[in-house]
């Protein structure tokens, strides 16, 4: 899946990030507690095991500068709140800049501004929503396979220091619609 969307992204001049997880550290942690003479053994990292040099993707392990004034890290490092967007924005008034994460499964967007006499700073969080497939064995542990989660990803439009964050929902048929063009 992530070398169709790499392919979908085109060139690898692109920037094409994937930020650590709960889920990506579980090999490792797994490792560190219950085998840690493997952790020398890089073929187990998480960056490896999925390709992601072959296929021209970053892995960042911590929260960290993905765009001008735009932070990328994973919701599990701040409050977990049950409206999408709220999560990233929370995490962006606490670091004083603009947020993208995943964790909640939800899609949104939230705005927050600050400032007296005209003069506002706006901060905006964006959670990127979840690529699972709800009706899987992995989501076995959904009761009722419903969840308040949204299927689809995110994008960073950059020029220069302006920076838009723009949601990509995927429908049940797993299409999704990007620059005009369907994909899926």
């Amino acid at each position: 899946m992530l070398g169709e969307f790499r392919e979908a992204l085109g060139s690898k001049k692109k920037s094409f990030i994937l930020q650590r997880s709960n889920h990506s550290q579980r090999i490792e942690k797994y490792i560190y507690r219950n085998s840690p003479a493997f952790e020398s053994v890089t073929a187990l990292r998480i960056e490896n095991l999925l390709g992601l040099n072959k296929l021209g993707i970053t892995y960042q392990r911590s929260m960290d500068y993905i765009a001008p004034g735009v932070l990328m890290g994973h919701g599990d490092e701040g409050r977990l709140y049950s409206q999408g967007g709220l999560t990233a924005l929370n995490l962006g008034i606490r670091t004083g800049q603009n947020v993208v994460c995943g964790h909640t499964h939800r899609q949104g967007i939230s705005k927050a501004s600050r400032g007296f006499g005209g003069r506002l700073n706006t901060i905006w969080g964006m959670e990127v929503g979840h690529l699972m497939d709800l009706r899987s064995s992995g989501a076995n542990y959904i009761r009722e396979k419903a969840a308040n989660w949204q299927s689809g990803f995110g994008i960073l439009y950059i020029q220069d220091n302006h920076v838009v964050p723009q949601l990509v929902p995927i429908n049940e048929k797993g299409k999704f619609i990007v620059d005009g063009q369907e994909w899926g």
